[in-house]
């Protein structure tokens, strides 16, 4: 099983070699094609959007070998319902009523 700290890490390491090898294709287009800056501006975005998308298949990937990731919000809800439960039940004596 991979190291879970390695994957996300590749995946700002990707990042930053899309929009790299985005700027260098794109000023190549611009001093040697005569082509627009406009062009290396397309290239760097579209970089982004090729990343995106790749880190949302290798979430969804990652989702169907572990299950879902966990809501947060709703897990500290959960245990806080459960503190909650847990000290109602020790503070009642064995007639049902509380103490104090």
């Amino acid at each position: 099983m991979k190291n879970k700290y390695i994957v996300f890490a590749s995946i700002g390491f990707e990042l930053i070699a899309f929009i790299l090898i985005a700027i260098y294709l794109g000023q190549y287009l611009v001093e040697k094609q005569g082509m627009g800056q406009a062009v290396q501006a397309f290239l760097i975005v579209a970089a982004f959007i090729l990343w995106f998308v790749s880190l949302i298949v290798k979430l969804k990937a990652r989702e169907k070998t572990t299950g879902p990731i966990p809501n947060t919000a709703q897990a500290d809800l959960q245990t806080t319902e459960l503190a909650n439960r847990l000290t109602d039940t020790s503070s009642k004596d064995s007639s049902g009523n509380t103490t104090h």
